[in-house]
């Protein structure tokens, strides 16, 4: 796996970021020598949707590229905004499956999350998330053909204080 990211302060209520997550895949069947995320870390990266949580059935076994920009707005100190944009495709070719309409592009996701901070151990989470699968996605996913597919969430997180050293 290679991981690459950036942000930049674009002014004071702005910040941008970009990157690019890389895992290996394999092109034949002489061995499995791709990356695997452990212990269910994977929600860490790829979006928001999770369509790649298990990357050898998602992608059948055949690696992963995920090209990402985000941009985030402070409205206060406890109000922001989140818009995010990701890109997936296969790492390696996907010549094995003998379909030559098929390429290596799966598609992208779009996410916008609202995300409110209180002063209390509470914070409180909106988003909603689309996915724009390619022909390429729906056939290793063995879906049926859609223009998009969405998801959204409200996410409260209780963060106590147990021990303090005052």
């Amino acid at each position: 796996m290679f991981s690459l990211a950036g942000d930049c302060q674009i002014s004071v209520p702005f910040n941008s970021g970009i990157g690019m997550d890389w895992l290996s895949g394999e092109s034949d069947a002489r061995g499995d020598n791709s990356f695997d995320i452990l212990y269910g870390g994977r929600h860490r990266f790829f979006g928001e949707m999770d369509y790649f949580s298990n990357l050898v059935k998602s992608t059948s076994n055949l690696g992963l590229r995920d090209i990402y920009a985000e941009i985030q707005y402070q409205l206060n100190t406890l109000h922001s905004v989140h818009f995010n944009y990701h890109y997936f495709s296969l790492q390696k070719d996907i010549q094995f499956l003998s379909l030559p309409s098929l390429d290596k592009s799966l598609g992208s996701e779009v996410d916008l999350i609202y995300q409110y901070k209180a002063n209390i151990p509470v914070d409180f989470k909106i988003g909603f998330s689309l996915f724009f699968p390619t022909e390429t996605m729906e056939y290793l996913q063995l879906a049926e053909p859609s223009d998009f597919s969405y998801f959204s969430y409200l996410m409260l997180t209780f963060k106590p204080e147990l021990f303090s050293n005052d």
